[in-house]
Protein backbone atom coordinates (compact mmCIF):
# COMPACT_ATOMS: atom_id res chain seq x y z
CA UNK A 1 0.00 0.00 0.00
CA UNK A 2 2.64 2.61 0.51
CA UNK A 3 4.79 2.18 -2.17
CA UNK A 4 1.77 3.00 -4.08
CA UNK A 5 2.61 6.54 -3.36
CA UNK A 6 5.65 6.16 -5.25
CA UNK A 7 4.72 8.89 -7.96
CA UNK A 8 7.90 11.11 -8.89
CA UNK A 9 6.81 11.51 -12.25
CA UNK A 10 7.36 8.15 -13.26
CA UNK A 11 4.43 6.65 -15.95
CA UNK A 12 2.53 3.88 -14.83
CA UNK A 13 4.74 0.87 -16.53
CA UNK A 14 7.38 2.40 -15.25
CA UNK A 15 6.36 2.34 -11.68
CA UNK A 16 4.92 -1.19 -11.87
CA UNK A 17 8.53 -2.20 -12.74
CA UNK A 18 10.24 -0.15 -9.41
CA UNK A 19 7.47 -1.61 -7.10
CA UNK A 20 8.01 -5.07 -8.10
CA UNK A 21 11.69 -4.56 -7.32
CA UNK A 22 11.13 -2.39 -4.09
CA UNK A 23 8.99 -5.35 -2.87
CA UNK A 24 11.48 -8.20 -3.14
CA UNK A 25 14.40 -5.74 -2.13
CA UNK A 26 12.80 -4.52 0.92
CA UNK A 27 11.54 -5.19 4.33
CA UNK A 28 7.77 -3.80 5.54
CA UNK A 29 10.23 -1.21 7.26
CA UNK A 30 12.04 0.70 4.43
CA UNK A 31 8.59 0.41 2.38
CA UNK A 32 7.59 3.56 4.86
CA UNK A 33 10.74 5.11 4.95
CA UNK A 34 9.97 4.99 1.37
CA UNK A 35 6.76 6.29 1.06
CA UNK A 36 7.19 9.37 3.94
CA UNK A 37 10.44 10.46 2.11
CA UNK A 38 8.05 10.81 -1.52
CA UNK A 39 5.69 12.17 0.73
CA UNK A 40 7.46 15.00 2.27
CA UNK A 41 9.48 15.61 -1.33
CA UNK A 42 6.55 16.72 -3.34
CA UNK A 43 6.65 20.93 -1.62
CA UNK A 44 7.25 23.28 -4.52
CA UNK A 45 11.20 24.32 -3.28
CA UNK A 46 10.81 27.96 -4.38
CA UNK A 47 10.25 29.18 -0.92
CA UNK A 48 14.03 28.42 -0.21
CA UNK A 49 14.84 31.79 -2.50
CA UNK A 50 16.97 33.27 -4.91
CA UNK A 51 19.71 30.79 -5.87
CA UNK A 52 23.41 31.65 -7.45
CA UNK A 53 24.29 28.65 -9.41
CA UNK A 54 27.77 30.01 -9.44
CA UNK A 55 28.03 29.43 -5.82
CA UNK A 56 28.60 25.45 -4.09
CA UNK A 57 29.15 24.29 -0.49
CA UNK A 58 30.76 20.90 0.80
CA UNK A 59 28.18 18.95 3.15
CA UNK A 60 28.72 15.22 4.47
CA UNK A 61 25.05 13.04 4.68
CA UNK A 62 25.17 10.03 7.08
CA UNK A 63 22.00 8.14 8.73
CA UNK A 64 21.65 4.19 9.47
CA UNK A 65 18.00 4.43 8.07
CA UNK A 66 16.39 7.16 5.96
CA UNK A 67 16.01 8.59 2.75
CA UNK A 68 16.59 11.65 0.75
CA UNK A 69 15.99 13.59 -2.33
CA UNK A 70 18.44 16.20 -4.46
CA UNK A 71 16.62 18.35 -6.60
CA UNK A 72 16.76 21.60 -8.13
CA UNK A 73 16.22 25.56 -6.97
CA UNK A 74 13.88 27.17 -8.82
CA UNK A 75 15.09 26.74 -12.77
CA UNK A 76 18.67 25.75 -11.63
CA UNK A 77 19.64 22.11 -11.74
CA UNK A 78 21.61 20.74 -9.32
CA UNK A 79 25.37 19.54 -9.79
CA UNK A 80 28.54 18.55 -7.89
CA UNK A 81 30.49 15.78 -7.00
CA UNK A 82 28.92 13.08 -5.02
CA UNK A 83 30.35 9.63 -3.66
CA UNK A 84 27.62 7.48 -1.42
CA UNK A 85 27.95 4.31 -0.02
CA UNK A 86 25.30 2.83 0.91
CA UNK A 87 22.57 -0.23 1.19
CA UNK A 88 19.15 0.51 -0.65
CA UNK A 89 17.72 1.77 -3.64
CA UNK A 90 18.66 4.97 -5.59
CA UNK A 91 17.05 6.40 -8.90
CA UNK A 92 19.22 9.07 -10.52
CA UNK A 93 16.75 11.25 -12.67
CA UNK A 94 18.10 13.31 -15.72
CA UNK A 95 21.86 12.84 -14.91
CA UNK A 96 23.58 14.72 -17.79
CA UNK A 97 25.62 13.61 -20.89
CA UNK A 98 28.61 14.79 -19.66
CA UNK A 99 28.73 13.97 -16.24
CA UNK A 100 30.98 11.09 -14.76
CA UNK A 101 29.31 8.31 -13.03
CA UNK A 102 30.84 4.75 -11.53
CA UNK A 103 28.99 2.22 -9.35
CA UNK A 104 31.22 -0.09 -7.00
CA UNK A 105 30.57 -3.31 -4.70
CA UNK A 106 27.10 -4.97 -5.15
CA UNK A 107 25.72 -2.30 -6.63
CA UNK A 108 23.62 -3.66 -9.62
CA UNK A 109 21.22 -1.17 -12.10
CA UNK A 110 17.53 -2.80 -11.74
CA UNK A 111 15.51 -0.29 -14.69
CA UNK A 112 16.63 2.07 -17.32
CA UNK A 113 14.35 4.56 -19.00
CA UNK A 114 16.62 6.42 -21.23
CA UNK A 115 13.67 8.33 -22.63
CA UNK A 116 12.84 9.95 -19.83
CA UNK A 117 16.27 9.71 -17.93
CA UNK A 118 15.49 8.09 -15.39
CA UNK A 119 18.06 4.27 -14.18
CA UNK A 120 17.25 3.00 -10.65
CA UNK A 121 20.07 1.15 -8.76
CA UNK A 122 19.97 -1.19 -6.03
CA UNK A 123 22.03 -2.93 -3.60
CA UNK A 124 25.04 -1.91 -1.26
CA UNK A 125 28.23 -0.84 -2.40
CA UNK A 126 29.27 3.14 -3.99
CA UNK A 127 28.18 5.37 -6.26
CA UNK A 128 30.40 7.83 -7.34
CA UNK A 129 29.16 10.50 -9.46
CA UNK A 130 30.28 14.16 -10.95
CA UNK A 131 28.14 17.05 -12.87
CA UNK A 132 24.90 18.26 -13.53
CA UNK A 133 21.50 16.26 -13.05
CA UNK A 134 17.41 16.63 -12.05
CA UNK A 135 17.36 15.11 -9.19
CA UNK A 136 18.65 12.05 -6.86
CA UNK A 137 16.71 9.59 -4.82
CA UNK A 138 17.60 6.97 -2.24
CA UNK A 139 15.79 5.14 0.99
CA UNK A 140 17.41 2.36 2.73
CA UNK A 141 20.41 1.88 5.70
CA UNK A 142 24.11 3.14 6.45
CA UNK A 143 24.13 6.12 4.31
CA UNK A 144 27.63 7.76 4.10
CA UNK A 145 28.13 10.70 2.02
CA UNK A 146 29.82 13.77 0.84
CA UNK A 147 28.68 16.63 -1.78
CA UNK A 148 30.09 18.90 -2.98
CA UNK A 149 28.07 21.27 -5.58
CA UNK A 150 25.23 22.94 -4.75
CA UNK A 151 21.29 21.96 -4.76
CA UNK A 152 18.46 21.64 -2.32
CA UNK A 153 18.50 18.92 -0.08
CA UNK A 154 15.03 17.03 1.40
CA UNK A 155 15.94 14.26 4.40
CA UNK A 156 13.71 11.85 6.45
CA UNK A 157 15.30 9.89 8.77
CA UNK A 158 14.13 6.93 10.83
CA UNK A 159 15.26 6.45 14.73
CA UNK A 160 17.74 3.78 14.94
CA UNK A 161 19.03 1.95 17.93
CA UNK A 162 20.86 4.18 19.04
CA UNK A 163 18.16 7.13 19.24
CA UNK A 164 19.71 8.94 16.55
CA UNK A 165 18.12 10.09 12.71
CA UNK A 166 21.21 11.18 10.89
CA UNK A 167 23.24 14.30 9.98
CA UNK A 168 23.50 17.14 7.94
CA UNK A 169 27.05 18.60 8.21
CA UNK A 170 28.32 21.46 6.09
CA UNK A 171 32.10 22.08 5.92
CA UNK A 172 33.74 23.53 9.08
CA UNK A 173 29.94 23.31 10.68
CA UNK A 174 28.54 21.46 13.62
CA UNK A 175 26.16 18.18 12.62
CA UNK A 176 22.63 18.91 11.91
CA UNK A 177 19.76 16.44 11.97
CA UNK A 178 17.86 14.58 9.98
CA UNK A 179 14.20 15.32 10.94
CA UNK A 180 12.10 11.94 11.53
CA UNK A 181 9.06 14.33 10.01
CA UNK A 182 11.40 15.68 6.97
CA UNK A 183 14.04 18.67 6.61
CA UNK A 184 15.35 20.79 4.21
CA UNK A 185 18.72 21.68 3.46
CA UNK A 186 20.59 23.51 0.60
CA UNK A 187 24.24 23.93 -0.36
CA UNK A 188 25.74 25.69 -0.26
CA UNK A 189 24.45 27.34 3.24
CA UNK A 190 22.17 29.80 3.51
CA UNK A 191 22.56 32.46 5.58
CA UNK A 192 19.12 32.37 7.36
CA UNK A 193 19.53 28.65 8.05
CA UNK A 194 20.70 27.99 11.42
CA UNK A 195 20.26 24.29 11.47
CA UNK A 196 17.77 22.27 13.90
CA UNK A 197 17.64 20.57 17.62
CA UNK A 198 18.07 17.07 17.41
CA UNK A 199 14.73 15.21 17.24
CA UNK A 200 13.92 13.05 20.11
CA UNK A 201 11.34 9.86 21.02
CA UNK A 202 8.14 10.43 22.11
CA UNK A 203 8.12 8.04 25.09
CA UNK A 204 4.52 9.46 25.79
CA UNK A 205 2.36 7.38 24.15
CA UNK A 206 0.82 9.74 21.87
Amino acid sequence: MYLNMLTCGIQMGEFAILTNIMKLSFSRTNALLSSAFILCSGVAVSQVGEHDASKTGEADLKTSIGSFKILKRGDVLPSGKIRMSFKGTVLVVGLKKDAKFSIAGNVRKEYENAQRGRICYHGQGTITMDGTFESIQWFGRDLNMNWIGQGVCRVYGEFDSKGDTGTFTYKGDKPKFWGNGGMTYVLPVPSYMNGAAKPKINRSGG
